[in-house]
């Protein structure tokens, strides 16, 4: 955790680490785990999830004791459904007084105390004629404008062709009720983990299902071969707590270690009412795990860094733009954004297996599934890649200065999310000689080691013939990269950053010959 935590309204201790503490208001029956087997590693419904209520009861606070985050966080063995007990955190979830919290607050014994925040979806139905919409997407009206626009560098032309559908990726969509018996998701259903207690069918199943439907489906989806994983946290409403979704994304951790960590990605259609130092480091947690965490900006028209987990610094946050390119109105925007991606008017997969017309929605909920799928494709070409590396392809595939910005001079990335059309070329083996003339092949495995306060150590996979490694520093929100010298060690401090910012760095390899192609991380400083 970071060494300063911030709560609104609640008074938090400085600490060293934080582990979560979740929910003493829960029902006790258990929801059990939806799904099928998708491997070998994983032989059907893989938890009894403890029910968590999807409406902030008054005056619920988690609370980290210090107790909690030294012991060893495995996987939930726990049957009380006030503790919450994985790898990404432990928590425990209380009713305080204000004199309580502020009583808390001083206690040696406490790490961090939170207010319970409301959950909620980042995405509407779009009042849209589907009669006019199917006409104007030409000779395949199965492809729905978003997945025409991001395979092509302008324009639309009717066809989607990705160069991989993300076979062997699993997509983990946290949300509500996703239709996962659906015809669109045959074969392509993996296990999965409800938290609440709720109907499902029928409108309950629309967010979710319009979500899992753009990012899989045989149809709509950026990346169909792509294995699905519906968690369930929100009700029929569309909202849920601060409390299902640590659980949930507590889940997702184990279950991905339990498959052998496959290339996995996780979709966040969803935003808390305000920030959440708890929410924002689960998401820095399984992003240290290998796992890509995409997540919507959210729909207030407003700053994305003022609400999690849009702020987290591990995430790939997502903004909506319109089919002219436009940056959408109602789309939150700034220095934590990352890309945009198509997110107004989407067509989908209608929850009803018998309806002949999509479902329409809008919102940074629809664009979160659109760069998520394009993480996904690009994985599908090479599992083999490590998971910065695959956001930091998308970021670079992504079409520069491609939408028209609203709020221009706000820090926001102008970047419309893409998508790989064409395999990458294979080159035959140089010989020994060719070897010793060429320049060096880009660094791997870039990762941060180390945060501290004004400083990061970063590590990285050397490479062959390289004589040293030029480093680079980028502000997030500014323009300009800047040289921090050169090293010869394949381990690195980066100093005189400031404080709390986030900032990309960029290593390239080099040597007599040539300079590599820039491999880049981001990081979020003390």
């Amino acid at each position: 955790m970071r060494r300063r935590t911030y709560c609104r309204r609640v008074r938090c201790q400085k600490v060293a680490g934080c582990a979560v503490v979740v929910a003493l208001t829960v029902v006790p029956a258990p929801a059990i785990a939806a799904g099928i087997p998708d491997s070998a590693h994983d032989s059907g419904p893989t938890s009894t999830a403890m029910e968590t209520p999807t409406e902030v009861a008054p005056n619920t606070h988690l609370v980290v004791t210090k107790a909690a985050e030294n012991r060893d966080q495995g996987p939930n063995k726990s049957q009380d459904p006030a503790q919450v007990v994985g790898p990404v955190v432990s928590a425990e979830e209380r009713v305080l007084t204000p004199d309580q919290v502020d009583a808390l607050s001083r206690n040696r014994k406490v790490a961090h105390v939170e207010p319970v925040l409301p959950i909620a979806t980042q995405g509407s139905p779009a009042d849209i004629d589907t009669r006019s919409m199917r006409a104007q997407l030409g000779p395949r009206p199965a492809a729905s404008w978003g997945l025409d626009r991001v395979d092509q560098a302008v324009g639309l032309d009717g066809s989607y062709g990705p160069s991989s559908d993300g076979a062997g990726v699993h997509i983990y969509v946290i949300d509500g009720n996703v239709a996962s018996d659906h015809p669109e998701f045959a074969g392509r259903v993996g296990a999965g983990a409800s938290f609440v207690s709720a109907p499902t069918g029928g409108s309950c199943d629309r967010h979710g299902t319009h979500v899992a439907g753009t990012l899989t489906s045989a149809t709509y989806g950026m990346a169909s071969g792509a294995t699905l994983h519906p968690v369930r946290i929100l009700d029929c409403a569309g909202t849920g707590t601060s409390t299902g979704l640590l659980q949930g994304l507590n889940w997702v951790a184990e279950h991905h270690a339990n498959l052998g960590r496959p290339p996995a990605i996780v979709n966040l259609s969803l935003g808390a009412s305000a920030t959440s130092d708890l929410i924002n480091e689960a998401v820095n947690a399984l992003s240290n795990r290998g796992i890509v965490v995409a997540v919507a900006a959210g729909n207030q028209g407003a700053r994305a860094c003022d609400f999690s987990p849009a702020s987290a610094p591990a995430a790939l946050t997502v903004a909506a733009s319109t089919r002219l390119d436009v940056e959408a109105n109602y789309s939150n925007w700034g220095r934590c954004l990352d890309i945009f991606a198509p997110g107004d008017g989407i067509a989908s997969t209608n929850p009803d297996p018998q309806a002949t017309v999509p479902s329409y929605m809008s919102g940074t909920s629809q664009a979160a599934p659109h760069a998520a799928g394009a993480v996904a494709v690009l994985w599908g070409n090479d599992p083999s890649q490590a998971a910065n590396d695959v956001v930091v392809g998308v970021t670079d595939l992504a079409r520069k200065d491609a939408i028209s910005l609203v709020r221009a001079g706000v820090g926001s990335p102008n970047l419309l999310a893409a998508v790989p059309t064409t395999l990458p070329a294979v080159a035959p083996p140089p010989s020994t000689t060719e070897q010793v003339l060429a320049k060096p092949g880009k660094i791997s495995n870039l990762r941060v080691k180390k945060r501290r306060k004004r400083s990061v150590i970063l590590g990285f996979k050397k490479v062959a013939f390289a004589d040293r490694y030029r480093i680079g520093i980028r502000l997030k929100g500014t323009d300009s990269w800047r040289s921090r010298g050169q090293t010869r060690k394949s381990r690195v401090r980066v100093k005189r950053l400031r404080s709390d910012s986030v900032y990309w760095i960029r290593i390239k390899a080099k040597n007599q010959v040539g300079v590599s192609r820039a491999v880049r991380v981001k990081v979020r400083t003390r």
